[in-house]
């Protein structure tokens, strides 16, 4: 999958409490891929229940996971998913 994000900012979702948390987004982008979180997590070298954690929003994309996504998905992923994090530590 190729994609050019042109405003970043127009990719970060809100919700009736402000920001949402940027893993769900990134178990969807997962699941566009055809993987499962198992794979992707084995592609990235992370272990799949910190995976599930941050996409279940109960872990941040801190810039370490934000690198790793971005071997997957483009660097522009990585700038996405890290920024989408900061935003949604600012408004909770």
């Amino acid at each position: 999958m190729s994609y050019k994000i042109s405003d970043p900012e127009d990719m970060i979702v809100h919700d009736e409490r402000g920001v949402t948390h940027p893993g769900s987004m990134i178990g969807d982008q997962i699941a566009e891929k055809g993987l499962t979180v198992e794979e992707a997590a084995e592609r990235i070298d992370m272990k799949r229940d910190v995976l599930n954690r941050v996409i279940d929003g109960d872990a941040p994309v801190d810039a370490d996971v934000a690198e790793r996504l971005g071997t997957l998905f483009g660097e522009q992923f990585t700038d996405l998913v890290y920024r989408w994090q900061l935003e949604y530590n600012r408004t909770r």
